[in-house]
């Protein structure tokens, strides 16, 4: 061969590994979506749009295929976390005294940190505990 058949040759190689790029991310990546990124690949992505939706859809996160979901709320279950022992999906509202105790702890801070003054300490103070 001579050196310009494989300067071509070495062209042509890169050209192809960058026009399959989406694919070859999609598959070391054990996407799930692999064909439908392939037929993208392939069919769109002479278009520079289609090779940038196929490139997104490999580099998206994704389990891959024939693995479990994750839960909707709370921690991923692991083996060793048994289901048992989760935290409930969501905490419970807080009572209406326990937001007013929260609300007066930030509002003394504001004052102690003179953001407000002690006027507007005492008028937003009333206006908690009128709520109660």
């Amino acid at each position: 061969m001579s050196d310009e058949t494989t300067g071509l040759l070495g062209i042509y190689v890169i050209v192809v590994t960058a026009y399959f790029l989406p694919t070859i991310v999609a598959v070391a990546r054990r996407h799930r979506q692999v064909w439908p990124i392939a037929i993208i690949d392939v069919f769109l992505g002479w278009t520079f749009i289609g090779w940038v939706v196929a490139l997104a859809m490999a580099a998206s996160h994704t389990a891959p295929a024939g693995a479990t979901p994750p839960p909707a709320f709370g921690p991923p279950v692991t083996p060793e976390t048994p289901t048992s022992t989760r935290p409930p999906p969501f905490a419970p509202k807080p009572s209406a005294e326990e937001e007013a105790v929260e609300a007066l702890k930030q509002l003394k801070g504001l004052r102690e940190e003179e953001l407000i003054t002690e006027e507007e300490y005492r008028d937003k103070r009333r206006a908690i505990l009128d709520r109660l």
